[in-house]
C-alpha cells in the first residue's frame, strides 16, 4: 500500500473540497483519513451513545450497498450531513472505499435538520451547542456537492489504477495504533475511534488489549509523553507549545502529568539536559 501517495491524495481532495475524506478497508475500518480541524458536531452527538451507534449502523448500511453495487453512492446522514462513497476496485472486487463527509446542502431548513435529528435520538444534549456546531460546518450547493462526489470517483479510479491499494495487511490494533498518532494533538474519545473504525468500544478494547498488553487510553497518555520528551530534546519549541502538540489543553496538567511519569516537570527535564 503506497500510503504516501494516498496520504497526499487524501490531503489534496480536503483543501479542494473542505471536507472530511477517508479510506476506508473491506472489513469498515479506516485506513487513513483527513479530518476537519473543530468538526465539533460529530464529537457532540457522539457523546450520546444511542446517536454513536446510529452513525456506525448507517456507515455499514451504506457501505454494504457500495460493496454491492459497485458504483458511487451519495446521500444524507440520519443527522442532515451529505455523504458519498465511491468503490476502489481491484479484478471486478471491491478492496476498499473512499468515504467524504461533513458537508451540508445550502438550502432553506437544511440547518433545521441535523439539529432535529439529534435532539430527537439524544434530548439530552445541548441545542445552542449544536447550533452552533451546525453553523461551523461548510455548506455548499446541490451542484457543489455532487460535483465532490463525482471527483471522489475519479479518485478512486485513480487509486485502482495505480495499484495503490495493494497488500493492506494492518490489524485492528495498527489502525487504531496509527489513528491516535494522526490524531496526538487532539481530543482522543472511545467514541472518535469506534466512528472511525466502524466497531463498538468492546471490540477496539480487546482487540487492542490483546494485541499490545495495555488500554487504548494507556497507550494514548504513553505516545503523548514520549512525544513530549522528543519536543523537549529538540529544545525549539515552549512548554506552552508542547503540551498543546501532545494533547494537553492544561499546561498545569501537562506538567503533572510528565513529572508523575519522569520525576520531574517539563522545565527540569529540559534545564537537566541543557536544552
Amino acid at each position: 500500500m503506497n500510503i504516501s501517495e494516498l496520504e497526499r491524495l487524501l490531503h489534496d481532495f480536503h483543501q479542494i473540497s473542505g471536507m472530511e475524506v477517508a479510506i476506508v478497508d473491506r472489513n469498515y475500518h479506516n485506513i487513513l483519513s483527513r479530518r476537519c480541524p473543530g468538526n465539533n458536531y460529530c464529537a457532540s452527538i457522539h457523546q450520546s451513545q444511542k446517536c454513536l451507534e446510529r452513525c456506525i449502523q448507517s456507515d455499514l448500511i451504506h457501505l454494504h450497498h457500495v460493496e454491492e453495487e459497485k458504483k458511487l453512492l451519495t446521500y444524507i446522514c440520519p443527522f442532515g450531513i451529505f455523504e458519498a462513497i465511491a468503490p476502489i476496485m481491484k479484478n471486478g472486487a471491491v478492496i476498499a472505499y473512499l468515504f467524504f463527509a461533513m458537508g451540508i446542502e445550502d438550502r432553506d431548513a437544511c440547518d433545521n435538520i441535523p439539529l432535529k435529528s439529534a435532539l430527537e435520538m439524544a434530548p439530552a444534549l445541548d441545542p445552542a451547542h449544536l447550533r452552533q456546531c451546525i453553523i461551523e460546518i461548510p455548506h455548499y450547493s446541490r451542484k457543489t456537492l455532487e460535483a465532490y462526489a463525482d471527483l471522489l470517483l475519479i479518485m478512486a479510479e485513480y487509486i485502482e489504477k495505480n495499484d495503490l491499494m495493494s497488500d493492506h495487511g494492518d490489524t485492528l490494533g495498527q489502525l487504531i495504533c496509527r489513528y491516535i498518532q494522526t490524531n496526538l494533538c487532539s481530543k482522543i474519545t472511545l467514541a472518535d475511534l469506534s466512528w472511525n473504525l466502524h466497531c463498538s468500544t468492546v471490540t477496539l478494547t480487546e482487540h487492542f488489549k490483546k494485541e499490545f498488553g495495555m488500554t487504548i487510553m494507556q497507550y494514548v497518555a504513553q505516545q503523548r509523553m514520549e512525544k513530549a520528551v522528543q519536543l523537549l530534546q529538540e529544545g525549539k519549541t515552549s512548554i506552552t507549545e508542547i503540551a498543546a502538540t501532545c494533547g494537553y489543553s492544561d499546561v498545569e496538567y501537562f506538567s503533572r502529568t510528565f513529572k508523575n511519569v519522569y520525576g520531574m516537570s517539563p522545565s527540569s527535564w529540559r534545564r537537566r539536559i541543557g536544552k
